[in-house]
């Protein structure tokens, strides 16, 4: 494949942080001194694997990222070489699809090959491959160990439950919700009062959203072409249908709501930043800025939790975050247009099934080693209730003047993306890329002609997917 589909978070990124390539990297020895913070204290594929005795033979193992970029990669070293230190015998490599394949076409490659990662770092969105019994169920292990999953979210641990099959079929880690983020040099430097920092505050609406928008845009340097933006995009695709009280589906996913006036409306906006209203950059101007907002020439920037870790890098400038807008025709306490998803550890491995279940055990029922994992390697909040705390005393040290309640507090004000849940999304992704997605940021056709087109095929592709 000579180009890469871009998915829910590509685009975005390209307007946030920028892209990554690949790589395959050896995590063996022991940590290296000065990494920053703490790391503290079978059969073939579809068929049942029964917990194998404890004790077994320590192994080489692979770790694939199904999300993230080699920046994730290389925050993640010092916790791996602290696992192979603790863990005599134990090796670790981290892999990362190569260019030009996405991590999805390289994780069906390995599994047809039949040599599947040992373990993956996923978000709910791996639902078809659970069907397909290519994930382990943890529940026996889970069982077996006695693990305690008192603190963890319900929601996170039923995100990666498959009621059809009884499995659980990944561990939860971190919690994930898109904010707003802002550059607090340019609005100073125009002498624009900040966006309300309180999810409570009635004011920060979509409409009040785009005046400070199309404020922000400017063309310094006179040559008829912004080069400061307003904005990136509102949110992104898998947002669009929340934005003014539309849906993708209706909870059970029995019903599609894609056409509804609400959900167009969604899209149309997404559309007219870049076009219509011009302050959020096309995607060919997103390129060309390369670093997006990054780069501190965006004065506002939708993006996810998962954006704190490369933020903190940021030096140029000073940044905080805000809530979404919300719609002024709803009631205030209504969801935002935020989508909210938790991530997990997910085991494919086949013949090395005590192995991952050690290193995943490691990693997420040590509290030191989740909230390295969360907090240093991830930037995303934990998935375990008991663990906030602490990570919110390491944010605000490390840095002190951010509104870590609005970033803590967004996952209360989305809403839970229930069209990763469904056997078919691989196809549904694919197919809104390339039948709304590429529509709307190429402005090729309205929202409403591109959902009107797409509808009729992308309908059945989402029912027939719908969880059992």
């Amino acid at each position: 494949m000579a180009k890469r589909k871009q998915t829910r978070r590509d685009f975005l990124r390209l307007t946030v942080v920028g892209a990554a390539g690949a790589a395959l990297v050896a995590c063996q020895g022991a940590a290296p001194e000065g990494a920053g913070g703490t790391a503290g204290e079978a059969g073939e594929a579809g068929e049942a694997v029964a917990p194998p005795a404890a004790g077994a033979e320590p192994a080489s193992l692979l770790f694939y990222w199904l999300t993230g970029d080699m920046s994730w990669v290389e925050r993640n070293k010092p916790l791996m070489a602290k696992f192979v230190e603790e863990n005599p015998g134990y090796s670790v490599e981290q892999l990362l699809p190569p260019s030009g394949m996405s991590a999805i076409e390289k994780f069906q490659a390995m599994i047809a090959g039949g040599e599947p990662p040992d373990i993956a770092d996923t978000g709910m969105d791996q639902y078809s491959f659970a069907d397909r019994d290519v994930f382990r169920d943890l529940q026996p292990l889970i069982e077996r160990d006695g693990a305690d999953l008192s603190d963890e979210d319900p929601i996170a641990m039923q995100s990666f439950y498959h009621p059809g099959k009884n499995i659980q079929f990944g561990y939860p880690h971190s919690m994930n919700s898109a904010v707003m983020y802002f550059n607090k040099d340019l609005f100073d430097a125009a002498g624009e009062p900040y966006p309300p920092q309180s999810w409570d505050d009635p004011s920060w609406t979509w409409e009040a959203y785009k005046d400070v928008a199309k404020r922000m845009t400017q063309d310094t340097d006179g040559d008829g072409r912004p080069d400061q933006w307003g904005s990136s995009a509102p949110l992104y695709v898998y947002n669009a249908p929340f934005i003014y009280g539309g849906a993708w589906t209706n909870e059970d996913q029995t019903e599609v709501l894609l056409d509804r006036p609400e959900s167009i409306k969604g899209f149309q906006l997404y559309q007219d930043a870049m076009y219509t209203d011009a302050y959020a950059p096309t995607p060919e101007a997103a390129q060309l800025m390369q670093s997006g907002f990054m780069s501190g020439r965006m004065a506002m920037s939708f993006g996810g939790t998962w954006d704190v870790a490369g933020f903190r890098t940021i030096q140029d400038f000073g940044w905080d975050a805000a809530p979404c807008p919300r719609d002024s025709a709803r009631p205030e306490d209504a969801p935002r247009g935020n989508d909210v998803f938790p991530d997990a550890l997910v085991m494919s491995s086949v013949k090395q099934v005590e192995q991952s279940w050690t290193l995943l055990k490691w990693m997420l029922l040590n509290e030191e080693n989740h909230l390295y994992w969360s907090w240093d390697v991830l930037g995303m909040f934990p998935s375990r209730s008991s663990l906030v705390p602490e990570y919110l005393r390491r944010a605000q040290e490390s840095l002190p003047g951010i509104a870590w309640e609005v970033i803590a507090e967004s996952w209360a004000h989305g809403n839970l993306d229930i069209l990763f849940i469904n056997s078919n999304y691989s196809e549904i992704d694919s197919f809104i890329g390339a039948n709304i997605w590429d529509q709307l940021t190429l402005a090729s056709m309205t929202a409403e002609e591109a959902i009107t087109q797409a509808l009729p095929d992308l309908e059945p592709l989402i029912l027939s997917g719908a969880p059992k």
